[in-house]
């Protein structure tokens, strides 16, 4: 082979090379502007030390210096220099940490939290190196910490105000997540006395820095006018802020209004469209809301077929519209043979949830007899936890009940009444991740 030929090659591998080290030095550059932490600092030094040897050997002297082995391994080198530059961090980052950085104590916490960088995953540790960087500010720990204590585990109880506190000091510092999270914690009264405005303030900000779930709660809070005036058309702008970045409940939200006309015109073909999508993610209430418009016929042809899988979907997962959907489907006869016996147990699975349409249906077929003797007590009883929950359709059911019944009869239903609690929903058997139920935040 001729020493043009073999100028060409070397020439053009370290052109190659040259370039690779110049990436490696730009990247690190950007890595220290971007977080400024010392085991960033470790990594540019590697960066630049590759860089630095790579940019000092020119065609030429490979040429005339290097023997053929050599040659054989130039690219290697670069390999070795890269994997070094890679295989520093974790220690560095460990050195820095015990040193008192709070970003590399932050990430110390995140790696055994979720078991990177050949850690064993271990709550105990991740706590106490997530509560070291927070004790010096660093809102990312505060955040992660934050949620650990709002949500408990086997590892570590659930703690209001630890978890208050986290979120608040990160949230104060713009960490969209949690004021998210604190706001939730504000509508929710955890920790805290219940407080509306505070709760809109802050799911607002989280909103604002373009959050997808925030921007769906400050719709779900301009919908129910809680925290800030009610106002279905802004709550529409936030929903399609939240739709837009593929957020299922915005998206399911954003065609329930378009379902039902709430603030915009009435559009069954819009509706569908973002119910479909939000479906598709597995949101409980777009399916049963699909499976309306299937059983009445909105905006797609009737289906009663295709409403009853759509409900039983639902139902299948414990959501108690499927449970209602089903109890209209078998009272009506529509896609099943009329069954009022039935009906009445779907009816029962969501007033025990405390659907209050569950409850007021179960009502009414105990105040008819239908599919049953008449039973003018648990009609009576399932009305006032319908009316107790503002159902507008309960009306004066609870007086037509209640005056076939003796004065002792309802005080005891009274004090059955007072001492109910709904059950909660049973889980699908093995999910592959909580089921996205539809709820606004705010129920």
């Amino acid at each position: 082979m001729s020493e043009d030929k073999i100028d060409i090659r070397l020439f053009g591998r370290m052109d190659f090379m040259r370039a690779t080290g110049l990436f490696i030095l730009i990247g690190g550059v950007l890595e220290l502007f971007a977080g400024n932490r010392p085991e960033q600092i470790v990594a540019l030094a590697a960066g630049f030390i590759a860089s630095f040897i790579l940019f000092h050997f020119n065609a030429r002297r490979w040429k005339r210096q290097l023997s053929s082995l050599r040659k054989i391994i130039a690219a290697p080198l670069l390999v070795l220099f890269c994997v070094l530059t890679i295989a520093v961090m974790p220690a560095s980052t460990f050195l820095f940490a015990k040193l008192g950085s709070s970003g590399a104590q932050t990430d110390m916490g995140l790696w055994y939290l979720n078991g990177f960088h050949g850690l064993q995953k271990n709550s105990a540790e991740a706590v106490k190196w997530l509560s070291k960087g927070a004790d010096r500010g660093n809102a990312t720990a505060e955040t992660v910490l934050g949620e650990l204590y709002l949500n408990g585990s086997d590892d570590l109880p659930q703690d209001y105000k630890r978890a208050a506190v986290m979120l608040q000091n990160a949230a104060e510092q713009g960490s969209a997540e949690a004021q998210y999270n604190f706001g939730l914690m504000n509508l929710k009264g955890q920790g805290m006395k219940v407080d509306y405005p505070a709760a809109a303030k802050w799911i607002s900000s989280a909103a604002e820095q373009g959050r997808a779930e925030a921007q769906f709660g400050l719709g779900a809070l301009y919908t129910a006018g809680k925290g800030v005036p009610q106002d279905n058309a802004k709550a529409r702008e936030w929903f399609e802020k939240s739709a837009a970045q593929n957020n299922a409940n915005g998206q399911y939200s954003l065609g329930s209004l378009y379902y039902s006309g709430d603030g915009v015109t009435k559009d069954y073909a819009v509706a569908l469209q973002w119910l479909q999508k939000s479906a598709d993610q597995g949101n409980l209430g777009a399916v049963s809301l699909l499976a309306d418009a299937y059983e009445h016929g909105h905006g797609v042809g009737q289906d009663q077929a295709e409403a009853l899988k759509l409900y039983q979907q639902a139902a299948d997962k414990g959501f108690s519209p499927g449970y209602v959907g089903l109890g209209h489907l078998y009272s009506a006869g529509e896609g099943v043979t009329q069954d009022y016996a039935q009906a009445l147990q779907w009816y029962l699975k969501a007033a025990q949830q405390g659907n209050a349409e569950g409850q007021f249906e179960a009502g009414l077929l105990y105040a008819n007899g239908l599919g049953m003797k008449k039973n003018m007590a648990e009609a009576y009883f399932w009305f006032s936890l319908a009316a107790n929950s503002s159902y507008k359709q309960v009306a004066d059911w609870c007086d037509r009940a209640a005056a076939d019944l003796k004065w002792q009869q309802i005080s005891d239903l009274n004090q059955r009444i007072s001492a109910w609690k709904p059950t909660q929903a049973s889980a699908p058997a093995a999910p592959a991740k909580p089921a996205d139920t539809g709820y606004h935040i705010f129920y």
